[in-house]
């Protein structure tokens, strides 16, 4: 029996420093042979990691090596770490500096802080030739519009994905300012859905026919289970994890909802007859132009996080987090 060709969608959220765990995932994912995704989307810091697994001037894992060594803060020797991480936040050399006005008039101001080492970074790294390529695997970063309040998508297949895309998708207010992309202004995508599974699908509608297997490889950085809060740090923590990962389970059940609908018409399709009226219903040629979706593989964080954590950039952290990321995969999908 001839193998099926495989096509794969690497989904990739939006947490921050979390990102370092994406990066981990990446380097397990890699290390397989046959590894090599189709389809990239990402959302905040995961769409600088798709840019760069794409685009990378070095390579996907070489890529994102270098991004996090830009990002990581060094540690502080002999100073407790939750007050490193303090002592961090207002400055990281790879992606912004404080913005004076903001701190001087915070009032009449948008934004504490100025994302011009990011663009620096971002340029430093990524091939906007080879990720806008016929070659590269098709990107899809996602930023919301300020004042439609509407998530836009923006494409290396469509358009061509520029470094100014990739910072709105991380333009995460009041700290970032926003980013203007031909007249519009956009923030963090991840305000309006911080998990890329819907562009993941609609991509992989267009690649392929029904003869190929399909998997989706999405990882969550945000647990949707957790404990009920015993003090306010647990408050916080919880109130972000759920906010963050909110639309995730709706994603889940589109999925397998979008599965059956697909089984159903194509049993339909069989039995009811050429001539039938129902074949020219805009519906049914609708459902039969879906593409079924084979696997939704999820990779999921396993180590708990605190209130600081999405802001925790400090070399501790970072390794522990890019380590955990690679075992998580290895185990779970079991490499």
């Amino acid at each position: 029996m001839t193998k099926k060709k495989k096509i794969t969608a690497l989904v990739l959220q939006g947490g921050g420093a979390l990102g370092a765990y994406e990066y981990g995932v990446a380097k397990a994912l890699y290390e397989q042979r046959d590894f090599s995704p189709d389809v990239i989307c990402g959302v905040s810091i995961g769409a600088f990691s798709a840019a760069v697994i794409a685009g990378s001037k070095t390579g996907p894992v070489d890529g994102l090596k270098k991004l996090w060594e830009l990002f990581t803060s060094s540690n502080i020797p002999f100073v407790p770490h939750p007050l490193q991480v303090l002592m961090t936040l207002p400055y990281n050399a790879g992606m912004y500096k404080p913005s004076f006005s903001g701190y001087i008039n915070p009032i009449g101001s948008t934004h504490f802080c100025d994302t011009r080492p990011l663009y620096k970074t971002l340029e430093e790294i990524i091939d906007f030739d080879k990720l806008n390529s016929a070659d590269a695997p098709h990107v899809v970063i996602s930023a919301t519009n300020i004042a439609t309040g509407l998530l836009e998508e923006f494409s290396n297949k469509t358009g061509g994905i520029r470094v100014e895309h990739i910072v709105a998708s991380g333009s995460l207010p009041p700290s970032f300012p926003m980013t203007k992309i031909d007249g519009n202004h956009y923030w963090d995508g991840g305000l309006f859905s911080n998990t890329p599974l819907k562009p993941a699908f609609k991509c992989l509608e267009t690649i392929g026919d029904d003869d190929c297997e399909k998997e989706v490889i999405m990882v969550e950085l945000f647990p949707q289970k957790g404990k009920v809060p015993e003090h306010m740090p647990d408050v916080f923590d919880r109130m972000i994890e759920m906010t963050f990962q909110s639309k995730v389970s709706f994603d889940k059940k589109m999925y397998q909802r979008t599965s059956e609908y697909i089984d159903f018409i194509n049993e339909l399709n069989e039995i009811l007859p050429k001539d039938s009226h129902l074949r020219d219903s805009p519906a049914f040629k609708q459902l039969m132009s879906y593409s079924k979706i084979s696997k939704l593989t999820m990779i999921q964080h396993s180590a708990p996080e605190n209130l600081l954590g999405a802001s925790d950039f400090t070399e501790k952290t970072i390794k522990a987090r890019i380590k955990k990321g690679y075992h998580d995969t290895k185990e779970q999908l079991n490499l």
